[in-house]
């Protein structure tokens, strides 16, 4: 059986492995967001609850001060959990070859911007380049979904052509 990248348009094992080291730093990145978005919410988590406990040896039992920093505590700490959620989402994206379709996980170039199918995290620059991270349950996505390089889509009345797929 053929590994993935042996479907792959790769001139060169050079070029192969610069797309994965491509695809390593967007990874990368996404990934340092996610942990800091992660480690952020933490730590105001932890220190709101610091905070209600204060509030909590400071004031009598109906003070509505702690009840209100304890709600504001709790919606961090489902920040914090869908951070992690989303990390563990993220280390699902394999580097053990190169995709040759569109599909969680692959690097595609398009003729109008440049994305990559993880989670919705919006824009980040890898190597002076924009890139959108974008999940599977996009509009854009599902238009373009198992296509490979060289197939084209027209998604808001705009038409794409899929230059390359890694």
């Amino acid at each position: 059986m053929k590994d993935k990248a042996d479907y792959c348009d790769i001139s060169t094992p050079k070029k192969m492995t610069e797309k994965l080291e491509l695809k390593k730093k967007i990874y990368n990145k996404c990934l340092s967001m996610l942990e800091e978005n992660a480690e952020t919410a933490r730590q105001t988590m932890n220190q709101i609850q610091n905070d209600a406990n204060e509030a909590e040896q400071e004031h009598d039992v109906f003070d509505g001060s702690r009840s209100e920093l304890l709600r504001e505590r709790d919606i961090y700490a489902e920040q914090l959990q869908k951070a992690v959620d989303e990390i563990q989402i993220l280390k699902k994206v394999s580097f053990d070859g190169l995709e040759d379709q569109v599909e969680f996980g692959a690097v595609v170039i398009t003729n109008r911007q440049k994305m990559f199918i993880a989670l919705g995290l919006g824009k980040v620059t890898v190597a002076d380049e924009t890139y959108f991270v974008i999940s599977k349950d996009v509009p854009i996505y599902k238009a373009m979904e198992g296509m490979k390089k060289g197939d084209q889509f027209t998604f808001n009345e705009m038409d794409f052509e899929i230059q390359e797929v890694f």
